[in-house]
């Protein structure tokens, strides 16, 4: 399964490279780049400091840590189409 979504991911991200280095400005391209790439490292971190104030701080069963996080994950989205 890992090995067919890194084949899908690696066909794919030329193609994200492309866009998004076509739709900054030459000097901020860098800095969004960077951006894009650090978001998913940032993602992992957040993740886990979330799911351990839910789970074992509060003291709640650990499916109110999915519920949690989906609540986050449809809240930004919502916050990321707004502004788009």
């Amino acid at each position: 399964l890992m090995a067919i979504n890194g084949l899908i991911q690696s066909a794919c991200y030329p193609a994200c490279v492309n866009v998004l280095g076509n739709w900054f400005k030459n000097h901020k391209v860098g800095l969004m780049m960077g951006l894009w790439s650090g978001c998913v490292n940032a993602g992992d971190i957040y993740g886990l400091i979330i799911g351990d104030v839910v789970i074992q701080r509060l003291e709640m069963p650990v499916y109110w840590g999915f519920y949690f996080m989906s609540c986050c994950l449809i809240l930004a989205s919502i916050v990321t189409l707004s502004f788009l």
